[in-house]
């Protein structure tokens, strides 16, 4: 029988995040990176801009979720060889057995969190998590969630 897949990442630091997601056969996200902000491309655009594209990405999303409101956002429908593809890569990258939890006691508290929720087809589930830290291969993963997606998420 097969289960009913998710596909779940969420990671933030002081500026940049991102949002990846499986609903409903669409792959959804949601991301700013660090060299967005820097760049001064947020600042650049007028107040009017601004609230305008504030106000399209809150009719589009849960009106709690202000910080997407400047983000890059795509949907696109879930492509069956392309998710095969990516559980292939999961297996590979061994991401089924990382831990539970990483994390770094000494770590400024502004710092990078993130949290990963995964299950197949197979019904072979993943929940992990971390705070300044990472498995060796999380950004081959995140490399992995930017194909699938089709976004530039950057670590």
């Amino acid at each position: 029988m097969i289960k009913k897949e998710v596909i779940y990442f969420d990671a933030a630091a002081y500026g940049p995040f991102a949002k990846c997601e499986l609903i409903n056969e669409y792959l959804e996200s949601y991301y700013r990176n660090m060299d967005e902000e820097v760049s001064g491309e947020i600042k650049k655009k007028s107040l009017d801009q601004k609230i305008s594209e504030w106000k399209d990405v809150i009719k589009q999303t849960d009106p709690g979720i202000s910080k997407y409101a400047y983000s890059n956002s795509k949907k696109i429908k879930l492509d069956d060889s392309k998710i095969l593809y990516f559980w292939k890569r999961i297996d590979e990258l061994n991401v089924w057995n990382w831990n539970k939890r990483y994390e770094d006691d000494m770590a400024m508290t502004d710092g990078y969190t993130w949290e990963v929720k995964l299950r197949n087809r197979d019904g072979k589930s993943k929940y992990s998590s971390g705070y300044e830290q990472f498995p060796k291969t999380f950004k081959k993963f995140v490399d992995e969630l930017n194909k699938l997606f089709e976004t530039k998420i950057n670590l």
